[in-house]
């Protein structure tokens, strides 16, 4: 087995967009609680972070994070999908994050034995 293939992949999507007041204070109590999971039982996992269109006025969610340290159990890994990619999807316009989409590109890149596709 390769030395970077991990025993699980989490992937998730979103993006800084105030869609809701707490999105940022969720996906901080995501991102800091699986990491401690990880840590404690000694989990090996990355979390893979797809920010999907990611909104031009709005903090970039590597900037808008406060990252755990790094961990020899939790890799973390963000992966940015820019507008121009969006808009290659019909109905773009109208829908700003194509959740599942999203995961499928956290998907096809996870290096886990198991991946667990899921919200924050």
């Amino acid at each position: 087995m390769k030395t970077d293939v991990k025993q699980i992949s989490f992937v998730v999507t979103s993006r800084n967009d105030g869609e809701t007041d707490d999105e940022l204070m969720r996906l901080q109590t995501f991102v800091s609680s699986l990491s401690a999971q990880c840590d404690r039982f000694h989990l090996d996992a990355e979390l893979i972070l797809v920010e999907w269109n990611p909104p031009a006025q709005k903090s970039l969610l590597v900037d808008a994070i406060k990252w755990p340290k790094p961990s020899s159990a939790c890799t973390i890994r963000i992966i940015q999908v820019p507008q121009t990619i969006h808009k290659r999807f019909e109905n773009s316009d109208v829908i700003s994050l194509f959740q599942m989409i999203a995961k499928n590109v956290g998907i096809r890149r996870a290096r886990g034995r198991f991946v667990l596709a899921t919200n924050v």
